[in-house]
């Protein structure tokens, strides 16, 4: 029998079970895309979607000379620059990302963002100048404060001004320990430093003359060597000079175990201070000089076989230590060494008064270097030329701001000379061969002649009988002639010249011509006896220090009394100042108005000896 289902169906009715009614099941599956091209339709990479975010919230993306992508922030009316490699930069990628999606990136959803942004930053960005803390500039220094606001202080021959990092040429980074600057004060009062770093006449004139080269030069810099005895307060003093300039919340390091850790450090702050060093040794003191002078260096990148990842920096430098630093020629002819002075009992302080006093003479002393600058910029390029010193550049940058200086026109050449023979005779004193040269040189009536391996014959001769050789004693000529080069400056600073020749024939041996200079053995004596006189200590509570070779009486007009501490009935301090010449200037010789007065002290003063 055949039945049509047909006949029992209502076709108006639907087949199945009813649906609820305004229930939309959307479209039939055969007409729906499938679920994958769905996904990819609707939904990207969170590290895609984070560098869209990034690129439409406004940031710039721009490299720096070396090709190192930088990220630029623009809030709250000035901008902030980071390395897109850096911390900085990824916490920004994640709040940003945070606060659009509600959930964080991965590691590396972060990474891949932030090396996509770099891939641009470096292709298609523009390239601009990046500097830590102080940017050099012809004619023209920048100093960042490190304020939130990213000001900067820009310094022209016609004086400085603090303007927002917006309308400058150069970018400046931050990195991670880098603290703010006070605010400079207006003219300044560089002679306020005499109450904070507890050294004589000539050692203010370098700490000043250095601090102002670590501002305003543009290298190579002189290294500051601070030395003296156990409690005379060398990291403090230490401290004290970077704070000036470019406080940092890692004040001073210790001795880097290789140049790689130097080089990162370089990159990091401007000034490098160093602690506690008890030697030197030779691999640390030639990378030492490298970056003062100005160097690079190269190491293989992370997670590459060929790639390198390069270093380049020139920066300032302070070094401390017990013993004295300077035990290299090439490290002690570009030091500055100074001296600290014993700090007596009665006079130490605790830490904390140590850095309300240091605080309260930073804007003075910040803007006495930002005058003096504006000074040396003005005045450079008109500068008479003379016979200058090794480091000329430095040398030359002092005498251009001397008018803005607490000192009279000359007398830092005439400081920087005696230092740097004072550094020659430390640097010969430790010197395992000098002694005996000088005697040969003396025993052939002040002249010899011969070749390295001649020299070290009579040497290993004038040698006490059954003695092993000191350290550092030469075993070869040629471990000899390099010695005889190194210490060959110092030696020159003493009066003994030191030439090599050819000496021409078959073999043209290179032949040794050593020379002591005629010396006024009572010219010596007269000196050492004023230097003597200078430092004349008058009681145990009264110190005078002298200027150049003429030594003041208390009647000076030069000389201030000084209570060593507020609030305390103690015997005062006596010490002398720099002396200072106060001039008559139309503005034409670059001083306009930027010259200190040394100003009498009444009333209670406090002394901080460091």
């Amino acid at each position: 029998m055949n039945i049509n289902l047909s006949e029992f169906i209502d076709p108006l009715e639907p087949e199945g079970p009813e649906e609820p009614e305004g229930l939309d099941l959307g479209a039939h599956p055969a007409e729906a895309p499938p679920a994958q091209e769905e996904e990819k339709a609707t939904r990207t990479k969170a590290s895609d979607r984070a560098v869209r975010l990034a690129l439409g919230s406004g940031a710039e993306l721009w490299h720096d000379p070396e090709m190192v992508g930088f990220v630029s922030i623009h809030k709250g009316g000035h901008r902030e620059n980071y390395p897109i490699r850096s911390r900085a930069a990824r916490m920004w990628m994640m709040g940003l990302f945070y606060g659009r999606e509600g959930r964080g990136l991965s590691a590396q959803e972060c990474a891949d963002a932030l090396g996509l942004l770099e891939a641009k930053a470096i292709h298609d960005g523009d390239e601009h100048p990046v500097a830590v803390r102080v940017a050099h500039l012809p004619g023209r220094v920048m100093l960042d404060l490190g304020r939130p606001e990213w000001d900067v202080v820009d310094v022209t021959p016609g004086g400085w001004t603090i303007r927002p990092a917006l309308d400058l040429p150069v970018r400046f980074k931050r990195p991670a320990g880098l603290l703010p600057l006070p605010m400079p004060k207006p003219g300044g009062d560089l002679t306020k430093l005499i109450d904070v770093l507890n050294t004589d006449a000539e050692g203010i004139r370098l700490a000043l003359a250095w601090l102002l080269f670590a501002l305003g030069g543009s290298g190579p810099y002189p290294i500051l060597a601070l030395a003296g005895e156990q409690g005379t307060g060398k990291s403090t003093a230490a401290r004290v000079l970077r704070e000036i300039v470019d406080p940092n919340s890692v004040g001073l390091r210790t001795t880097p175990k290789e140049e790689r850790d130097l080089a990162i450090a370089a990159q990091n702050a401007h000034i490098l201070g160093f602690d506690n060093f008890s030697t030197i040794p030779e691999w640390l003191s030639d990378a030492l000089c490298r970056l003062a002078t100005g160097a690079g260096s190269a190491t293989r990148a992370l997670y590459t076989d060929s790639e390198e990842t390069l270093f380049s920096a020139k920066r300032p430098i302070i070094l401390n230590g017990i013993p004295d630093l300077m035990t290299r020629g090439d490290l002690a002819d570009r030091a500055l060494a100074v001296t600290l002075e014993q700090i007596k009992e009665e006079n130490r302080l605790p830490e904390a008064d140590v850095w309300r006093a240091v605080d309260l003479v930073k804007p003075d002393i910040l803007g006495g270097l930002l005058g003096a600058v504006a000074v040396a910029l003005r005045r450079l390029p008109g500068l008479p030329s003379c016979a200058l010193p090794r480091m000329a550049d430095f040398a030359r940058f002092i005498m251009a701001a001397e008018p803005a200086m607490p000192w009279k026109e000359g007398e830092f050449l005439e400081t920087y000379a005696a230092a740097r023979e004072d550094g020659a005779r430390i640097l010969l004193e430790g010197d395992s061969i000098h002694a005996l040269v000088l005697g040969i040189v003396k025993a052939g009536g002040n002249t010899w002649t011969g070749t390295a391996a001649d020299l070290l014959d009579a040497l290993n001769a004038a040698r006490p009988e059954g003695a092993r050789p000191p350290q550092g004693w030469p075993k070869s000529a040629k471990g000899m002639g390099n010695h005889l080069r190194r210490i060959a400056p110092a030696m020159r600073q003493t009066g003994l010249e030191v030439e090599h020749t050819k000496g021409g024939g078959k073999k043209n041996a290179r032949i040794i011509t050593l020379k002591q200079a005629a010396l006024n053995d009572e010219k010596e004596q007269s000196e050492q006896s004023e230097q003597s006189e200078g430092h004349t200590s008058q009681g145990n509570s009264v110190r005078t220090v002298e200027s150049g070779n003429r030594p003041k009486t208390p009647d000076s007009p030069s000389v201030r009394t000084v209570a060593a501490s507020v609030g305390r009935s103690e015997i005062p301090t006596v010490r002398q100042e720099i002396p200072y010449a106060t001039k008559d200037s139309d503005g034409s010789d670059g001083s306009d108005g930027s010259i200190l007065s040394l100003r009498a002290v009444s009333g209670d003063s406090v002394t901080v000896d460091l």
